[in-house]
């Protein structure tokens, strides 16, 4: 929310970062817990994104150096 704060000041929606933070950073009171009945699945998308993250940003391999090397 920081980074929204500072830009909402900047572009003139508010007139501090003060206002902003009162009116952008106000807790809804929302609390989310997983579903039970879906622990399964989550475990599985979330040891896909474990290796989607050691791929990609750890460097173990260089893919997305190469694809942004193919615009410069």
């Amino acid at each position: 929310k920081g980074s929204a704060i500072y830009a909402a000041v900047a572009a003139g929606v508010y007139g501090s970062i003060t206002e902003a933070s009162n009116i952008l950073g106000v807790k809804s009171g929302k609390k989310y817990s997983p579903v039970a009945e879906n622990v399964v699945a989550y475990d599985k998308l979330y040891a896909e994104y474990v290796k989607l993250h050691d791929l990609y940003g750890r460097g173990e391999d260089d893919l997305l150096k190469r694809l942004r090397n193919i615009c410069d």
